[in-house]
This record gives structure tokens, C-alpha cells and sequence, in this order.
């Protein structure tokens, strides 16, 4: 986050009230259907009997609906989250989507599966300036990969390097700077042993940098393959001891992130309040505005409201109001919110903790606080 952002979101700590900040980043789910079957999806595991409900039938985002969102944000540059519940690829007019982002002062981060991109569209997205491509690998071996990916072409898993090797060599050859190429790979108990072959796989497709994820627990029939407490921990300590061999690689990382994610454990919301609506969004196909991925709480809907009504609308007030309280870990569940494995938790860990600070500092100096 830059250090405007950073700025503004104390001020509107400070203040109790964003009246002139804006989210961090959004989250824009711009299509529901996905070509593979991740087992580790909570929108399209094979493993799951039900799905988060309406995700399914939520069309693809419009290009007015993001034109209209584009233009109510401007000047403000804001950091777009490209992911959701399926891939943005199979979406019929994503570059056109991502030019329209990349069209204003913007960050653009894209998570895909990587599967669907040919050269054509490898010389698209380094012309449109796409900043961040995440490529999510649940393998870093074809054995795990079937694992990982039942009923899906196991001749994926080769694709998918082929074409991060395809995107590095078109921008090596036009001299680009951009897309930064990122492996994401969630670790679960299939490939829990392919954390050095996950960094040389990086490595070898020409990746600028690895994240690995937490596996998420998802009910019964995938609870056998998340990592328990004693292993995450385990995780952790392994994954400190791999900057090294990232540096020798020249790849980045997020090991301070990803280590804390690992081991602040499957219930975290215990860890601090839900504060995720201070920084972020999430935007579905079909306009509606939503805190996250996990909560499904109505904030309000595009084609009934701009995002700057929304926004600094008592709907959402209410929302930072009662996730934030005392009991509202019980409120949220309530509200149908799965808030356990919160993908957001490293953040709103430090959020917390400017939070006390800021909440100490009151109890000294006089503030008019706005509701």
C-alpha cells in the first residue's frame, strides 16, 4: 500500500468516519465460470456439495458496469484485484476489461490459472500494461497436479509452464518491464513436500517472484487435506529458511506475509476484528458490492447506487460498526460470513494495532468523531 493510502486510512481511523478515503484495493469477480476443477476452490472443487450461494448464476461483468465504476473513482489512482470465483480468461471481453482499468491512473493485478493464454494475447496484456499476472498452481509435479486437479486435462500442468514461459520471453523481447510474472502455490497435504520443487519451478518458467498460500478449509470431504496447526507451524519455520535459495533464484517473495498466514491458524478471526471494509471491496458481475470473498452481507448494488454512495453509505458504516465490535465475530456468522482462514488476516492484524494506538491516543487529545 502506498503511503497516501496508508495516510488516508489513519486520518479515517482517526477520524471514525473514511469521509475522504478510498478502499486500498478492490476485488473485481468478473466471471464465475472457470475451465478447471481446483480442489482447493471454494466456487469449483469437485469436493464440495454446495456452492456459496447466487456465485454460480452471477453473470459476467459488463463493461458499462466497470465504465461506471471506473469514472465515479476517478482521479483517485486505485489497485484492482482481477480474481473471484472463476477465471478471468474464459470472461469474452477481458482485455477489453483490463484496458478500461489500465485506461486511468491504476494498478492491475490479474490471478489466473494460467491455461488460457496464447501468444496473442501474452503481446495483448504486455501492450495493455497489465502490472501483476498471479498464475495460482495448486502443483509443482505432474503426480500432484492430478491430485490437485481431478477431472481436469492433466496436460495443464505443462501448459501452464509453457505459457509463463511464453509471457517472460514476449516481454524480454519488447523490452517490457510489465506484467510482473508470480507463482502462487497454496500448500496443502498433497504438496506439502514440493516447496523447494514449487521455487525451482518458478525459477525455471521465468517467474519474477513465489507466494505460497494457505490451503483453506472447506468442509468435511477437504477438511483431510488442509494442513492441521502443528503442521502450518512446521510450514512456517521451513518457509523463513528458503530466502536464501528465493534469493539465489532472483525471485521475490512474501515469506513475512505468507509465514503469518500459515500460522495464525484456521479460526482467525480471534486474531483481530473484521476491519476488511476500511481497505477493501469486492465487486460481483452482476453490481453488487460486498466486503469480501467470505461474506456475502449486501453493501449495495452499482446499478442502484455510484461507488462513492456506497461507499460512504450508512449501510456500510454499519457494517465497519458492528464487524468491529466485541461481539461481532458472532454477528458475522449470523450474516453467513465464513470468516475462518480470512485471506486478509496479515493485514488486519496491523490494522488492529494502529487501531489500540490510535484508539489510546483519543483518551489525550480532543477529536470530534464523526458516526
Amino acid at each position: 500500500m502506498k503511503y497516501s493510502r496508508k495516510w488516508s486510512l489513519l486520518r479515517a481511523l482517526w477520524s471514525g468516519a473514511p469521509k475522504n478515503h478510498w478502499p486500498a484495493f478492490i476485488t473485481l469477480d468478473v466471471t464465475p465460470h472457470c475451465n478447471l476443477t481446483c480442489i482447493g476452490c471454494r466456487f469449483h472443487s469437485p469436493l464440495l456439495r454446495e456452492r456459496p450461494s447466487g456465485e454460480e448464476t452471477a453473470p459476467v461483468m459488463p463493461l458499462a458496469l466497470l465504465q461506471r465504476l471506473v469514472s465515479d473513482l476517478a482521479p483517485q489512482e486505485m489497485h484492482y484485484f482481477v480474481e473471484g470465483s472463476g477465471e478471468p480468461f474464459v470472461h469474452p471481453q477481458i482485455l477489453e476489461l483490463l484496458t478500461l482499468l489500465k485506461a486511468r491512473p491504476s494498478l492491475v493485478t490479474l490471478f489466473t490459472n494460467g491455461t488460457l493464454i496464447d501468444a496473442a494475447m501474452a503481446e495483448r496484456l504486455i501492450a495493455i500494461q497489465v502490472d501483476v499476472l498471479r498464475f495460482s498452481l495448486f502443483a509443482a509435479g505432474e503426480a500432484s497436479f492430478r491430485k490437485n486437479y481431478a477431472g481436469s486435462d492433466p496436460g495443464h500442468f505443462v501448459r501452464i509452464q509453457e505459457n509463463i514461459r511464453r509471457l517472460r520471453a514476449a516481454r524480454q523481447e519488447k523490452a517490457a518491464a510489465k506484467p510482473l510474472l508470480q507463482l502462487f502455490f497454496p500448500v496443502n497435504r498433497t504438496n506439502r513436500d514440493e516447496v523447494d520443487a514449487a521455487i525451482a519451478l518458478a525459477a525455471a518458467c521465468g517467474c519474477d517472484g513465489i507466494t505460497f498460500g494457505r490451503f483453506v478449509e472447506l468442509g468435511e470431504k477437504v477438511a483431510g487435506l488442509a494442513l492441521d496447526t502443528v503442521e502450518r507451524k512446521q510450514l512456517g519455520r521451513e518457509l523463513r529458511g528458503k530466502k536464501s535459495a528465493l534469493k539465489r533464484h532472483s525471485l521475490t517473495h512474501t515469506i513475512a506475509r505468507d509465514v503469518v498466514m500459515q500460522e495464525s491458524g484456521p479460526e482467525t478471526w480471534q486474531h483481530a476484528p473484521c476491519l476488511i471494509t476500511w481497505f477493501h471491496v469486492r465487486i460481483r458481475g452482476n453490481g453488487d458490492v460486498l466486503p469480501c470473498c467470505r461474506c456475502a452481507y449486501p453493501l449495495g448494488n452499482l446499478h442502484e447506487q455510484s461507488f462513492r454512495e456506497i461507499w460512504h453509505g450508512e449501510r456500510l458504516r454499519e457494517f465497519r460498526r458492528r464487524a468491529a465490535a466485541p461481539d461481532g465475530a458472532a454477528w458475522l456468522k449470523e450474516q453467513g460470513a465464513q470468516c475462518h482462514d480470512c485471506p486478509h488476516i496479515p493485514e488486519m492484524i496491523k490494522l488492529h494495532r494502529i487501531q489500540r494506538i490510535v484508539s489510546r491516543l483519543r483518551n489525550f487529545l480532543p477529536l470530534n468523531r464523526a458516526d
